[in-house]
């Protein structure tokens, strides 16, 4: 992931001080992936983009028991080196909306050259609860981009839709309440072609 060094600190110590904060992936995602895994039975290899502490793999592991995870956050030291190579699915989950804007696109592109068959993308578009309380962003919202879903569906094809093996093979607006608060978030699955 495309980062800056005072951001990756203030993430690290964020991940360290707040116990729960990156727990809600199975939540928000579980049941897509599940699904993607079960009708394609060619997936082997998932890698966890922006992967917290890790409990995603611990979900699929317990549904999938020969998948092979690997996480990659850096914001998590022990998941802070990009792994290399391509992986039959590549998800994020809430991880886009946290991107620094001005490496949104490379991020974009570094979790592409990875993606061996889909990339699943989950991400938030309305505020957290929750401020910066350190770091280049102290005070600013922890979602750093706040868009409507067909913004974040325009921006991939954007930065990916020159690559004849990028299609879009399905995206949604979801809708849930939160504490009584509507929230939107975009569900944007790719496949490599070819």
């Amino acid at each position: 992931m495309t980062i800056d060094k005072g951001y990756q600190e203030a993430l690290q110590h964020r991940h360290e001080d707040v116990n729960t904060w990156g727990k809600g992936k199975p939540k928000y995602c579980g049941g897509d992936l599940l699904a993607i895994i079960q009708s394609r039975g060619y997936i082997e290899t998932v890698l966890d983009y922006g992967c917290g502490k890790g409990h995603l793999g611990e979900y699929l592991r317990g549904h999938f028991p020969n998948i092979q995870y690997t996480g990659y956050d850096p914001g998590v030291r022990e998941f802070q080196k990009l792994p290399e190579g391509r992986f039959d699915l590549v998800t994020s989950s809430d991880v886009l909306e946290h991107i620094e804007p001005h490496n949104l696109d490379a991020t974009i592109e570094e979790m592409w050259e990875r993606t061996g068959k889909v990339l699943y993308n989950n991400i938030a578009c309305t505020p957290t609860s929750n401020l910066f309380t350190e770091g280049p962003y102290e005070g600013q919202d922890l979602h750093l981009i706040i868009e409507e879903p067909e913004w974040w569906l325009d921006r991939m094809q954007m930065v990916l839709g020159d690559d004849p093996k990028y299609s879009t093979y399905e995206w949604r607006h979801v809708r849930r309440r939160w504490h009584g608060e509507l929230r939107s978030r975009a569900v944007i699955i790719a496949e490599r072609l070819g």
